[in-house]
Protein backbone atom coordinates (compact mmCIF):
# COMPACT_ATOMS: atom_id res chain seq x y z
CA UNK A 1 0.00 0.00 0.00
CA UNK A 2 1.58 3.58 -1.04
CA UNK A 3 2.05 5.85 1.62
CA UNK A 4 1.61 9.61 1.09
CA UNK A 5 4.58 11.74 1.87
CA UNK A 6 5.12 15.73 1.54
CA UNK A 7 8.44 16.67 0.82
CA UNK A 8 9.19 20.26 2.51
CA UNK A 9 12.02 22.56 0.82
CA UNK A 10 13.96 24.95 3.22
CA UNK A 11 13.16 28.59 1.97
CA UNK A 12 16.52 30.63 2.04
CA UNK A 13 15.53 34.30 3.32
CA UNK A 14 16.13 37.02 0.25
CA UNK A 15 18.60 39.64 0.73
CA UNK A 16 17.23 43.33 -0.45
CA UNK A 17 19.93 45.44 -1.68
CA UNK A 18 19.42 49.37 0.21
CA UNK A 19 18.37 51.89 -2.74
CA UNK A 20 20.45 54.77 -3.26
CA UNK A 21 19.93 58.02 -4.07
CA UNK A 22 21.71 58.86 -7.55
CA UNK A 23 24.62 61.51 -6.81
CA UNK A 24 23.28 64.48 -9.02
CA UNK A 25 20.06 64.47 -7.82
CA UNK A 26 21.47 64.39 -4.19
CA UNK A 27 23.87 67.61 -4.95
CA UNK A 28 20.82 69.36 -6.41
CA UNK A 29 18.74 69.01 -3.40
CA UNK A 30 21.76 69.76 -1.06
CA UNK A 31 22.39 73.36 -2.88
CA UNK A 32 18.31 73.55 -3.05
CA UNK A 33 18.18 73.88 0.68
CA UNK A 34 21.33 76.60 0.92
CA UNK A 35 24.47 73.83 1.41
CA UNK A 36 26.16 73.99 4.08
CA UNK A 37 23.57 76.75 5.59
CA UNK A 38 21.07 74.56 5.76
CA UNK A 39 23.32 72.33 7.86
CA UNK A 40 23.44 75.36 10.17
CA UNK A 41 19.48 76.77 10.05
CA UNK A 42 16.05 74.40 10.42
CA UNK A 43 15.21 73.27 6.87
CA UNK A 44 12.31 75.39 5.40
CA UNK A 45 10.11 75.74 2.67
CA UNK A 46 8.52 79.26 3.59
CA UNK A 47 9.55 83.09 2.52
CA UNK A 48 12.26 84.28 4.95
CA UNK A 49 10.81 85.12 8.40
CA UNK A 50 9.76 88.58 9.40
CA UNK A 51 12.84 91.46 9.03
CA UNK A 52 12.95 94.07 11.72
CA UNK A 53 15.90 95.75 13.32
CA UNK A 54 17.14 96.35 16.76
CA UNK A 55 15.44 100.63 16.53
CA UNK A 56 13.33 102.48 13.73
CA UNK A 57 16.27 105.25 13.41
CA UNK A 58 19.79 105.20 13.09
CA UNK A 59 21.94 108.63 13.07
CA UNK A 60 25.38 108.21 11.90
CA UNK A 61 28.74 110.13 11.64
CA UNK A 62 30.90 110.78 8.24
CA UNK A 63 34.34 108.76 8.31
CA UNK A 64 33.13 106.42 11.58
CA UNK A 65 32.77 103.41 11.33
CA UNK A 66 29.49 101.74 11.99
CA UNK A 67 28.72 99.09 14.58
CA UNK A 68 27.03 96.70 13.16
CA UNK A 69 23.16 97.34 12.49
CA UNK A 70 21.47 93.82 12.69
CA UNK A 71 18.28 92.56 12.79
CA UNK A 72 16.45 90.75 15.43
CA UNK A 73 16.86 86.90 15.43
CA UNK A 74 17.92 85.27 12.66
CA UNK A 75 16.79 86.02 9.05
CA UNK A 76 16.05 82.03 8.09
CA UNK A 77 15.51 81.49 4.20
CA UNK A 78 17.04 84.40 3.05
CA UNK A 79 18.75 84.01 -0.33
CA UNK A 80 19.31 87.77 -0.58
CA UNK A 81 18.95 91.48 0.85
CA UNK A 82 18.54 94.59 -1.34
CA UNK A 83 18.00 98.14 0.17
CA UNK A 84 15.42 100.89 -1.71
CA UNK A 85 16.80 103.58 -2.05
CA UNK A 86 20.88 102.43 -1.95
CA UNK A 87 22.31 103.19 0.97
CA UNK A 88 24.81 105.97 1.77
CA UNK A 89 27.74 105.69 -0.26
CA UNK A 90 30.48 103.66 2.36
CA UNK A 91 27.79 101.33 3.99
CA UNK A 92 27.50 97.54 2.92
CA UNK A 93 24.13 95.26 2.83
CA UNK A 94 25.05 91.84 3.60
CA UNK A 95 23.50 89.98 1.05
CA UNK A 96 22.47 87.05 2.98
CA UNK A 97 22.15 88.40 6.96
CA UNK A 98 20.98 91.55 6.24
CA UNK A 99 23.36 92.94 8.39
CA UNK A 100 24.59 96.88 7.29
CA UNK A 101 28.21 97.89 8.13
CA UNK A 102 30.70 100.27 7.00
CA UNK A 103 31.47 104.10 7.24
CA UNK A 104 29.75 106.39 5.39
CA UNK A 105 31.72 108.89 3.60
CA UNK A 106 28.82 110.99 2.58
CA UNK A 107 26.23 113.44 4.24
CA UNK A 108 22.35 111.91 4.19
CA UNK A 109 19.40 113.36 5.25
CA UNK A 110 17.05 111.57 7.24
CA UNK A 111 15.84 109.12 4.70
CA UNK A 112 13.28 105.73 4.89
CA UNK A 113 14.98 102.91 3.44
CA UNK A 114 13.41 99.34 2.50
CA UNK A 115 15.23 96.15 3.49
CA UNK A 116 13.79 93.28 1.63
CA UNK A 117 15.12 89.39 2.66
CA UNK A 118 13.91 86.92 -0.49
CA UNK A 119 14.12 83.08 -1.87
CA UNK A 120 12.75 81.51 -4.22
CA UNK A 121 9.10 81.59 -1.88
CA UNK A 122 8.97 85.01 -1.12
CA UNK A 123 10.49 87.68 0.76
CA UNK A 124 9.90 89.81 3.75
CA UNK A 125 10.81 93.14 4.20
CA UNK A 126 10.91 95.41 6.90
CA UNK A 127 12.07 99.54 7.09
CA UNK A 128 14.42 102.01 9.09
CA UNK A 129 15.74 105.39 9.05
CA UNK A 130 19.11 106.35 8.21
CA UNK A 131 20.79 110.19 8.50
CA UNK A 132 24.98 110.45 8.01
CA UNK A 133 25.95 113.87 9.69
CA UNK A 134 29.18 114.93 10.17
CA UNK A 135 31.48 117.03 7.78
CA UNK A 136 32.62 116.82 4.38
CA UNK A 137 34.52 119.15 1.62
CA UNK A 138 34.31 119.17 -2.28
CA UNK A 139 37.69 117.92 -2.70
CA UNK A 140 40.51 115.78 -1.09
CA UNK A 141 43.17 118.24 -1.80
CA UNK A 142 43.97 121.72 -2.91
CA UNK A 143 46.79 123.73 -3.86
CA UNK A 144 48.34 126.86 -1.97
CA UNK A 145 50.69 129.52 -3.10
CA UNK A 146 52.82 130.97 -0.47
CA UNK A 147 51.90 135.07 -0.94
CA UNK A 148 48.40 134.54 -2.51
CA UNK A 149 45.42 134.55 -1.07
CA UNK A 150 43.96 130.86 -0.66
CA UNK A 151 40.23 130.07 -1.84
CA UNK A 152 38.20 129.52 0.68
CA UNK A 153 37.95 125.72 1.69
CA UNK A 154 34.38 125.63 2.44
CA UNK A 155 33.21 122.68 4.90
CA UNK A 156 29.70 120.93 3.72
CA UNK A 157 28.10 120.38 6.85
CA UNK A 158 24.93 117.91 8.26
CA UNK A 159 23.29 117.79 11.80
CA UNK A 160 24.56 120.86 14.10
CA UNK A 161 27.87 121.10 14.71
CA UNK A 162 29.43 122.91 18.11
CA UNK A 163 33.11 123.30 17.11
CA UNK A 164 35.86 122.66 15.01
CA UNK A 165 39.47 121.54 15.76
CA UNK A 166 42.33 120.20 13.15
CA UNK A 167 45.63 118.65 13.54
CA UNK A 168 48.58 119.58 12.63
CA UNK A 169 48.22 123.21 13.27
CA UNK A 170 47.83 125.09 9.94
CA UNK A 171 50.45 126.98 7.68
CA UNK A 172 51.43 130.01 9.30
CA UNK A 173 48.94 132.82 7.57
CA UNK A 174 45.41 130.45 6.90
CA UNK A 175 43.13 129.63 9.97
CA UNK A 176 39.96 127.39 10.48
CA UNK A 177 36.93 129.16 11.44
CA UNK A 178 35.97 126.99 14.54
CA UNK A 179 32.25 127.46 13.85
CA UNK A 180 31.79 126.09 10.30
CA UNK A 181 35.44 124.38 9.81
CA UNK A 182 35.99 126.33 6.62
CA UNK A 183 39.96 127.02 5.83
CA UNK A 184 40.88 130.39 4.61
CA UNK A 185 43.69 132.95 4.34
CA UNK A 186 47.13 133.48 2.56
CA UNK A 187 49.74 131.42 3.38
CA UNK A 188 52.72 133.20 4.20
CA UNK A 189 55.37 130.53 3.49
CA UNK A 190 55.72 127.36 1.52
CA UNK A 191 55.58 124.14 3.74
CA UNK A 192 55.22 121.56 0.91
CA UNK A 193 52.24 119.20 1.16
CA UNK A 194 50.69 117.99 4.24
CA UNK A 195 47.88 116.29 5.14
CA UNK A 196 45.04 117.65 8.09
CA UNK A 197 42.32 115.78 9.93
CA UNK A 198 39.48 118.14 10.83
CA UNK A 199 37.53 117.48 13.61
CA UNK A 200 33.93 118.67 14.42
CA UNK A 201 31.97 117.60 16.82
CA UNK A 202 28.28 116.84 17.10
CA UNK A 203 25.20 115.31 18.79
CA UNK A 204 27.07 111.79 17.94
CA UNK A 205 30.49 113.07 19.24
CA UNK A 206 32.93 113.59 17.14
CA UNK A 207 33.05 113.13 13.10
CA UNK A 208 36.39 113.91 10.69
CA UNK A 209 37.37 114.43 7.43
CA UNK A 210 41.05 114.85 6.01
CA UNK A 211 42.12 117.15 2.85
CA UNK A 212 45.92 117.64 2.07
CA UNK A 213 47.45 121.32 1.14
CA UNK A 214 49.99 121.10 -1.43
CA UNK A 215 52.28 123.56 -2.23
CA UNK A 216 52.39 125.18 -5.15
CA UNK A 217 55.68 127.28 -6.15
CA UNK A 218 55.17 130.74 -8.41
CA UNK A 219 56.08 130.53 -11.89
CA UNK A 220 56.85 133.74 -13.84
CA UNK A 221 59.70 135.23 -15.43
CA UNK A 222 60.66 138.23 -17.87
CA UNK A 223 59.21 139.96 -20.98
CA UNK A 224 61.31 142.35 -22.92
CA UNK A 225 60.92 143.74 -26.47
CA UNK A 226 57.25 144.18 -26.28
CA UNK A 227 56.32 147.30 -28.56
CA UNK A 228 52.37 148.64 -28.40
CA UNK A 229 50.33 145.55 -27.99
CA UNK A 230 50.68 143.14 -25.19
CA UNK A 231 50.96 138.70 -25.46
CA UNK A 232 48.88 136.52 -23.85
CA UNK A 233 50.48 133.62 -22.20
CA UNK A 234 48.98 130.18 -21.32
CA UNK A 235 50.62 128.17 -18.49
CA UNK A 236 49.74 124.26 -19.20
CA UNK A 237 46.67 123.99 -16.85
CA UNK A 238 45.21 126.96 -19.27
CA UNK A 239 46.08 129.60 -16.75
CA UNK A 240 46.09 132.22 -19.30
CA UNK A 241 48.18 135.99 -18.51
CA UNK A 242 47.99 138.64 -20.21
CA UNK A 243 50.80 141.08 -19.97
CA UNK A 244 50.79 144.12 -21.70
CA UNK A 245 54.35 145.40 -20.75
CA UNK A 246 57.73 144.46 -20.08
CA UNK A 247 59.45 143.76 -17.23
CA UNK A 248 58.53 141.03 -14.73
CA UNK A 249 55.15 138.86 -14.94
CA UNK A 250 53.68 136.08 -12.73
CA UNK A 251 51.06 133.43 -13.13
CA UNK A 252 48.34 133.81 -10.63
CA UNK A 253 48.61 130.07 -9.83
CA UNK A 254 51.63 128.20 -8.83
CA UNK A 255 52.30 124.59 -9.86
CA UNK A 256 52.63 121.81 -7.46
CA UNK A 257 55.61 120.93 -5.75
CA UNK A 258 57.59 118.40 -7.94
CA UNK A 259 55.06 118.62 -10.77
CA UNK A 260 56.57 120.03 -14.22
CA UNK A 261 55.22 123.10 -15.69
CA UNK A 262 55.17 124.21 -19.61
CA UNK A 263 54.88 127.82 -20.58
CA UNK A 264 53.45 128.74 -24.17
CA UNK A 265 52.60 131.91 -26.26
CA UNK A 266 48.71 131.92 -26.85
CA UNK A 267 48.37 135.08 -29.05
CA UNK A 268 51.57 137.07 -30.39
CA UNK A 269 51.51 140.87 -29.90
CA UNK A 270 50.48 142.59 -33.21
CA UNK A 271 53.90 144.10 -34.39
CA UNK A 272 55.78 141.51 -33.15
CA UNK A 273 56.95 137.48 -33.06
CA UNK A 274 58.23 136.46 -29.62
CA UNK A 275 59.50 133.73 -28.25
CA UNK A 276 60.33 131.57 -24.79
CA UNK A 277 62.99 130.68 -23.47
CA UNK A 278 63.54 128.16 -20.36
CA UNK A 279 59.47 127.61 -21.32
CA UNK A 280 59.52 123.77 -19.32
CA UNK A 281 60.62 122.27 -16.06
CA UNK A 282 60.23 120.72 -12.65
CA UNK A 283 58.81 123.40 -10.08
CA UNK A 284 60.95 122.19 -7.16
CA UNK A 285 61.50 126.06 -5.99
CA UNK A 286 60.05 129.36 -7.43
CA UNK A 287 60.74 129.78 -11.28
CA UNK A 288 61.41 133.25 -12.18
CA UNK A 289 63.71 132.69 -14.91
CA UNK A 290 61.56 132.20 -17.68
CA UNK A 291 62.19 134.91 -20.96
CA UNK A 292 59.44 135.78 -23.18
CA UNK A 293 61.35 138.19 -25.74
CA UNK A 294 60.17 139.85 -29.06
CA UNK A 295 63.33 139.94 -31.31
CA UNK A 296 61.21 139.81 -34.79
CA UNK A 297 59.08 142.94 -35.68
CA UNK A 298 56.01 143.57 -37.99
CA UNK A 299 56.37 146.44 -40.21
CA UNK A 300 54.46 147.08 -43.99
CA UNK A 301 53.11 143.47 -43.63
CA UNK A 302 56.28 142.08 -43.29
CA UNK A 303 58.66 140.28 -41.02
CA UNK A 304 62.14 142.23 -39.75
CA UNK A 305 64.73 141.51 -37.90
CA UNK A 306 65.19 143.61 -35.39
CA UNK A 307 68.94 143.52 -35.27
CA UNK A 308 70.97 143.76 -37.81
CA UNK A 309 73.72 141.52 -39.42
CA UNK A 310 75.99 140.47 -36.62
CA UNK A 311 74.15 142.35 -33.84
CA UNK A 312 72.73 140.17 -30.85
CA UNK A 313 69.31 140.49 -29.21
CA UNK A 314 69.42 141.33 -25.88
CA UNK A 315 66.55 139.44 -24.22
CA UNK A 316 67.00 141.42 -20.91
CA UNK A 317 67.57 144.68 -22.08
CA UNK A 318 65.19 143.82 -25.20
CA UNK A 319 67.51 146.20 -27.65
CA UNK A 320 70.66 145.19 -30.37
CA UNK A 321 74.46 144.31 -28.90
CA UNK A 322 77.01 142.37 -30.12
CA UNK A 323 80.93 142.52 -30.71
CA UNK A 324 81.16 144.13 -34.08
CA UNK A 325 83.50 144.06 -36.53
CA UNK A 326 85.58 147.72 -36.51
CA UNK A 327 85.64 150.35 -34.24
CA UNK A 328 82.50 152.58 -35.77
CA UNK A 329 80.51 149.36 -35.57
CA UNK A 330 78.77 149.81 -32.81
CA UNK A 331 75.94 147.70 -30.76
CA UNK A 332 78.22 145.14 -32.80
CA UNK A 333 76.66 145.50 -36.18
CA UNK A 334 79.02 143.35 -38.99
CA UNK A 335 79.42 145.22 -42.78
CA UNK A 336 79.36 142.98 -45.83
CA UNK A 337 79.83 142.93 -49.40
CA UNK A 338 77.09 142.95 -52.40
CA UNK A 339 79.58 140.94 -54.13
CA UNK A 340 83.02 139.95 -54.32
CA UNK A 341 82.86 141.18 -57.90
CA UNK A 342 81.55 144.61 -59.44
CA UNK A 343 79.33 142.42 -61.70
CA UNK A 344 76.30 140.80 -62.15
CA UNK A 345 77.79 137.82 -60.98
CA UNK A 346 75.36 138.10 -57.61
CA UNK A 347 71.97 138.72 -59.18
CA UNK A 348 69.73 137.98 -61.58
CA UNK A 349 68.54 140.78 -64.59
CA UNK A 350 65.14 140.02 -63.74
CA UNK A 351 63.29 143.27 -61.79
CA UNK A 352 60.48 141.26 -60.56
CA UNK A 353 58.17 143.86 -61.11
CA UNK A 354 60.10 146.14 -58.84
CA UNK A 355 59.57 149.91 -60.62
CA UNK A 356 62.46 152.68 -61.29
CA UNK A 357 65.22 151.68 -62.39
CA UNK A 358 65.96 148.27 -60.97
CA UNK A 359 67.75 145.85 -63.08
CA UNK A 360 67.66 142.45 -60.60
CA UNK A 361 67.98 140.71 -57.60
CA UNK A 362 70.40 138.61 -55.54
CA UNK A 363 69.63 135.24 -56.53
CA UNK A 364 72.35 133.05 -54.11
CA UNK A 365 75.07 132.97 -57.21
CA UNK A 366 78.62 134.40 -57.11
CA UNK A 367 79.97 134.58 -53.55
CA UNK A 368 77.61 137.66 -51.94
CA UNK A 369 78.17 138.15 -47.72
CA UNK A 370 75.07 139.97 -48.48
CA UNK A 371 73.21 136.89 -49.24
CA UNK A 372 74.62 134.47 -47.19
CA UNK A 373 73.98 137.07 -44.15
CA UNK A 374 70.18 136.49 -44.45
CA UNK A 375 70.45 133.00 -46.35
CA UNK A 376 72.55 131.20 -42.94
CA UNK A 377 69.47 132.12 -41.00
CA UNK A 378 67.78 129.24 -42.90
CA UNK A 379 69.16 126.59 -42.36
CA UNK A 380 68.09 123.26 -40.07
CA UNK A 381 64.56 124.74 -38.60
CA UNK A 382 65.43 128.20 -39.28
CA UNK A 383 65.25 131.57 -37.38
CA UNK A 384 62.56 132.22 -35.32
CA UNK A 385 60.35 129.74 -36.62
CA UNK A 386 61.25 131.08 -40.52
CA UNK A 387 63.44 129.48 -43.01
CA UNK A 388 62.42 132.26 -45.92
CA UNK A 389 64.68 135.43 -44.65
CA UNK A 390 66.67 137.36 -47.03
CA UNK A 391 67.92 140.45 -48.08
CA UNK A 392 64.90 143.34 -48.66
CA UNK A 393 64.32 144.95 -51.73
CA UNK A 394 64.37 148.36 -52.80
CA UNK A 395 60.68 149.04 -52.10
CA UNK A 396 60.72 147.07 -49.08
CA UNK A 397 63.80 148.80 -47.41
CA UNK A 398 63.08 152.07 -48.45
CA UNK A 399 59.77 152.59 -46.97
CA UNK A 400 61.43 152.20 -43.33
CA UNK A 401 62.83 155.59 -43.84
CA UNK A 402 60.81 157.93 -41.33
CA UNK A 403 60.91 161.24 -39.59
CA UNK A 404 63.80 164.13 -39.29
CA UNK A 405 65.67 163.01 -36.59
CA UNK A 406 68.79 160.78 -36.51
CA UNK A 407 68.01 157.46 -36.94
CA UNK A 408 65.60 157.76 -39.82
CA UNK A 409 63.69 154.66 -38.57
CA UNK A 410 61.85 153.49 -36.24
CA UNK A 411 63.96 152.74 -33.24
CA UNK A 412 61.74 151.73 -31.03
CA UNK A 413 60.81 148.73 -33.34
CA UNK A 414 64.87 148.93 -34.47
CA UNK A 415 66.73 149.58 -31.56
CA UNK A 416 70.41 150.49 -32.21
CA UNK A 417 70.46 151.14 -35.31
CA UNK A 418 73.63 152.54 -36.60
CA UNK A 419 73.86 155.41 -38.95
CA UNK A 420 76.04 158.08 -37.58
CA UNK A 421 79.04 157.65 -40.14
CA UNK A 422 80.02 157.38 -44.10
CA UNK A 423 79.70 153.21 -44.39
CA UNK A 424 76.94 153.27 -42.13
CA UNK A 425 74.92 152.14 -45.02
CA UNK A 426 71.97 148.69 -45.55
CA UNK A 427 72.00 146.83 -48.64
CA UNK A 428 69.21 145.62 -50.38
CA UNK A 429 68.67 143.43 -53.08
CA UNK A 430 67.94 145.84 -55.97
CA UNK A 431 70.92 146.10 -58.38
CA UNK A 432 71.16 148.74 -60.46
CA UNK A 433 72.10 150.16 -63.97
CA UNK A 434 70.89 149.19 -67.34
CA UNK A 435 73.87 149.82 -68.99
CA UNK A 436 76.53 147.61 -66.90
CA UNK A 437 74.47 146.17 -63.57
CA UNK A 438 77.34 147.51 -61.70
CA UNK A 439 75.26 149.66 -59.56
CA UNK A 440 73.21 149.24 -56.50
CA UNK A 441 70.53 150.17 -53.92
CA UNK A 442 71.29 150.95 -50.26
CA UNK A 443 70.03 152.76 -47.80
CA UNK A 444 71.40 155.71 -45.23
CA UNK A 445 69.00 155.97 -41.85
CA UNK A 446 69.91 159.61 -41.23
CA UNK A 447 68.96 162.91 -42.31
CA UNK A 448 69.89 164.20 -45.42
CA UNK A 449 70.49 160.82 -46.93
CA UNK A 450 68.44 158.19 -47.67
CA UNK A 451 67.50 155.67 -50.95
CA UNK A 452 70.55 155.85 -53.05
CA UNK A 453 72.08 154.05 -56.30
CA UNK A 454 75.80 153.88 -55.81
CA UNK A 455 77.87 152.88 -58.98
CA UNK A 456 80.98 150.49 -59.36
CA UNK A 457 79.35 150.13 -55.17
CA UNK A 458 78.76 146.01 -55.07
CA UNK A 459 82.25 145.34 -53.79
CA UNK A 460 81.55 148.10 -50.96
CA UNK A 461 80.82 146.65 -46.87
CA UNK A 462 77.66 147.70 -45.60
CA UNK A 463 74.97 146.44 -43.16
CA UNK A 464 72.00 144.08 -43.59
CA UNK A 465 68.77 144.13 -42.21
CA UNK A 466 66.91 140.77 -42.79
CA UNK A 467 63.57 140.77 -43.94
CA UNK A 468 60.80 137.71 -44.08
CA UNK A 469 57.30 136.94 -45.77
CA UNK A 470 54.65 136.41 -42.84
Amino acid sequence: MASNSVTHTERKPIMRRPRTIPLPLLILVYFSLGGCQALQQPFTLDAPSALQYTANTFSLNTGKAVSMITPLGVIYGAKSCAATPALPAGLVLNNETCVISGTPTVLSAATNYTITAANRYGSSSGTLTLEVIGITYGATSYNYTAGIALTTINATTGGTISSCGINPALIAGLALDTNTCAISGTPATMDGVITYTISANNSNGVTTASITLIGNYTIGGTLSGILTSGIVLRKQNGDDLTVAANGAFTFATGTPVGQGYSISILTQPGDARCIIQNADGIANAAVSNIIVTCPVGIKNSRLWMRCAHGQVWNTTAGNCTGAGGGANDIWGGVRVQYCASGDAACNDTNPAGEAGNVSGHLNGLGSSGAWNACNNLNTGSGTYGKTTWRVPRRSELGVLITGSTNPTIDTAMFPNTIYNFNGAAYWTSSSYNPATNFAVWYVYFRVGDGLIALNNGKTNNFYVRCVSDL
